[in-house]
């Protein structure tokens, strides 16, 4: 494949031919000009870069270096012998070798053999042979490659559409043609990752490895994979998919509860239709998107760590409060013998403050770990979170159970994979307080004589479905507070009835119209008589 090729491209690559020095020419020729730049060598050497591969331990390999004269007049060249033991430089095929260098016409070369003795076969070898010229001195590579690693991999790993943050993978296999063993790093960015992150392969060994990609929105991606081997070698593979919202619906996004008495509760269900190929996992949060639930952590994070600096300031301050009441200095003297004072504050601080610490920690992280899962004292979603088969369905039951005789109105959200943005489910309720009622609500007492007690009956009736809890609301008009109520107060359970006693006895004269009310816990109205 490509890669392999890039792969051993990258081992074998070096920089070429380098000038190390410049010469005075007029010291070794009369010809000071010359037509070749001052930024390349008066001879070309062939290859700029001598390459030794797959060599034996213990064997000798032979390879020819020719330097061509690229000037327009005989130039003198000369190849410094190696100081290395593993290379030497002998005359080329029908050459005698001479210590003074050898002359060059114009446009002739001259070769030399490049002797390669090594003792094992698996480490690398790199030496710079050293080149005199009548202008410059300038050096030649030589590397020898015993037994690289190259990797054998896909060039590409292609996804093809998948559902919108669902977990797909597949499996690629990484094998070590070369003749080295090797590690390697597998380097990914989002939404692309891979099983592993690193390993190790011995020569013609294999490995599998898993690519995921779980896309957070639905569009196209295109990412690479780059990995590195071998002596810093890297290559890419290229990494690409596309994401996509699947066919899942709830069976209605309103859901209106039936009237609840107070401290009683009512269900209902919906259903979860999943109708892709693939299973599902969802969850009901209480924030909309992933963004505002982070906030919300955030900003419970800083609330906490407000809260634990005015602890701890507290706990100093109660340090400091106690250390005016004992003989402070002395302590510090007699600890001070033992270690500085500096290091004891520091130790009691310690003391004081590292429970706080980690308690305080503890809390934080639990923060940050908690899933934000849906929340509301009137209602309740269950299940919160679980798994739709494909081709399947799931009921999810709410439950409504009212404190007050109130309208009730909440939004759940229901994350779930396959669809980009969270779905919402509106849920909506009545709550119905105590009902009850006198056996009629009007009485006529007529005329009657002032200071004069007068007494009348009426039966107070629970006409719901729970207990009722009542209360006479004082009335302190001139002929309201005339009357005396009994009992003024009390509670019915369901069904029942108790029979209120009234008593009059005016002291003055005139008409009257008085209403009196009566409270009942938990209802945002009043029942008059």
């Amino acid at each position: 494949s490509e890669l392999i090729a890039e792969g051993r491209h990258a081992a074998h690559s070096d920089a070429g031919p380098k000038i190390v020095s410049f010469l005075n020419l007029s010291h070794f020729s009369h010809h000071t000009d010359s037509v070749v730049h001052v930024d390349e060598p008066l001879f070309k050497p062939m290859p700029p870069v001598i390459h030794f591969v797959d060599f034996e331990g213990l064997q000798t390999s032979d390879a020819t270096l020719s330097l061509r004269n690229q000037d327009s007049v005989a130039r003198r060249v000369k190849v410094l012998p190696p100081d290395s033991s593993f290379f030497e430089v002998l005359p080329g095929r029908g050459r005698k070798s001479s210590s003074g260098g050898d002359k060059v016409a114009p446009g002739m070369e001259v070769s030399y053999i490049i002797r390669f003795k090594p003792d094992v076969t698996v480490d690398n070898y790199s030496y710079d042979l050293v080149v005199i010229t009548e202008r410059e001195r300038f050096t030649v590579p030589v590397r020898a490659t015993g037994g690289s690693a190259v990797l054998e991999l896909p060039d590409t790993v292609p996804f093809g559409a998948v559902p919108v943050r669902y977990e797909s993978s597949k499996t690629i296999l990484v094998r070590n043609i070369g003749e080295k063993a090797t590690k390697f790093l597998l380097k990914t960015t989002p939404p692309f990752s891979t099983s592993l992150l690193d390993g190790y392969l011995e020569v013609g060994g294999s490995m599998q490895v898993d690519v995921l990609f779980r896309p957070e929105r639905a569009e196209k991606y295109e990412r690479e994979m780059v990995v590195i081997y071998g002596d810093g070698i890297e290559v890419s593979v290229l990494l690409s998919g596309s994401a996509e919202n699947i066919d899942v619906a709830f069976s209605t996004s309103k859901v209106s509860m039936s009237d609840t008495f107070i401290a009683l509760s009512t269900q209902t269900s919906i259903v979860i239709h999943n109708r892709s190929d693939v299973p599902v996992d969802f969850s009901w949060r209480a924030f909309p998107t992933i963004e505002e639930e982070i906030g919300q952590k955030l900003k419970l994070q800083l609330q906490l760590k407000h809260e634990e600096n005015d602890e701890a300031a507290a706990l100093k301050d109660m340090r400091a409060d106690d250390d005016e009441f004992s003989d402070s200095s002395e302590s510090v003297s007699d600890t001070s013998e033992e270690e500085p004072e500096a290091a004891f504050l520091k130790r009691t601080e310690d003391q004081l403050l590292g429970p706080l610490q980690r308690r305080y920690r503890n809390i934080a992280k639990a923060i940050m770990e908690d899933p934000m899962f849906f929340y509301d004292e009137i209602f309740a979603v269950e299940p919160l979170s679980g798994r739709i088969w494909a081709k399947s369905k799931t009921a999810i039951t709410i439950t409504f159970t009212p404190k007050a005789a109130l309208n009730y109105q909440c939004i759940a959200f229901c994350s779930i994979v396959g669809q980009a943005d969270r779905m919402q489910l509106f849920l909506k309720g009545q709550g119905i307080g105590p009902k009850a009622a006198f056996s009629y609500d009007e009485l006529d007492v007529g005329d009657i004589f002032v200071e004069s007690v007068h007494c009348y009956e009426v039966d107070l009736i629970n006409q719901g479905d729970i207990a009722v809890n009542f209360q006479l609301v004082s009335n302190a008009s001139p002929f309201g507070s005339k009357f005396n109520f009994s009992p003024s107060h009390g509670r019915l359970e369901v069904g029942g009835q108790c029979t209120v006693t009234v008593e009059f006895c005016p002291d003055l004269l005139g008409e009257f119209h008085e209403t009196f009310y009566w409270d009942l816990v938990g209802s945002t109205s009043s029942i008059p008589l």
